[in-house]
C-alpha cells in the first residue's frame, strides 16, 4: 500500500524540465476574421430600388397625361385615309371609314363598336342615348352604304367616297353631349 501512495506522490510531480520532450511553443494566436464588407452588395440594391422607383413614377406620370382625342385620332385617321384613296378597291375603302367611325365611338363613348353588327351598334346607340335622333339617323345610314359597299359589292363612285369621309367627319366633329369623357369600368 506504501507503494502505491509512493507512485502516487511521484505522479503528481511535474518533470524536471530537462526530462520534459515536449518544451515550451510559441504563442499561437488566432486570427479574428474581418467583419465582410456589404457596401457593393448595398450600392447593388439601393441601384435596383432606384431604377425600379423611376420605372413606376415614368410609368405612372405617363398614364395621367392626356393623350391625342378620340376626335383627334379620327381625324388624322380619316386624312389618311383621303390621301391614299387611290389604293383602296370600293369595298376596302368601304372599311376604312367605318372602321375610323368605329374606332372613335369606342374611344369617345366606350360602345365596343368594332365586335358588333351595324345594327347592334345601332341599338347600342339608342340605349345609351350618346346621339340625338338626326346624328342616328344620319349614323344609320352611312353605315348602311357602308355595308352595301362591303358586303353587296356596291361601287363607289368619287363623289361617294367624299361624301363618305365628310359623313364621317361630320359625325366625329359634332358636339355630342357625352363625346370624349373617358368610359367608366365598374371594378365590381
Amino acid at each position: 500500500m506504501f507503494v502505491g501512495i509512493c507512485s502516487l506522490v511521484v505522479a503528481q510531480t511535474p518533470p524536471a524540465p530537462e526530462e520534459d520532450i515536449r518544451g515550451p511553443r510559441e504563442l499561437i494566436e488566432i486570427p479574428v476574421p474581418e467583419n465582410p464588407s456589404y457596401f457593393w452588395w448595398w450600392v447593388a440594391l439601393a441601384t435596383v430600388v432606384l431604377i425600379v422607383i423611376a420605372i413606376f413614377f415614368w410609368r405612372w406620370h405617363g398614364s395621367r397625361q392626356p393623350g391625342a382625342s378620340a376626335m383627334t385620332k379620327a381625324i388624322a385617321a380619316l386624312r389618311v385615309i383621303e390621301e391614299t384613296q387611290s389604293q383602296f378597291d370600293d369595298q376596302s375603302y368601304a372599311a376604312q371609314v367605318a372602321d375610323v367611325l368605329r374606332n372613335y365611338v369606342v374611344m369617345a363613348y366606350g360602345i365596343a363598336a368594332p365586335q358588333r353588327t351595324s345594327e347592334e351598334f345601332l341599338q347600342e346607340c339608342l340605349q345609351r342615348e350618346i346621339m340625338a335622333e338626326p346624328s342616328l339617323q344620319n349614323l344609320r345610314a352611312f353605315l348602311r352604304s357602308c355595308d352595301i359597299a362591303k358586303f353587296a359589292a356596291g361601287s363607289l363612285t368619287a363623289m361617294d367616297r367624299q361624301s363618305m369621309l365628310g359623313q364621317v367627319k361630320d359625325m366625329v366633329l359634332a358636339p355630342l353631349p357625352k363625346a370624349e369623357e373617358p368610359p367608366t369600368s365598374s371594378a365590381a
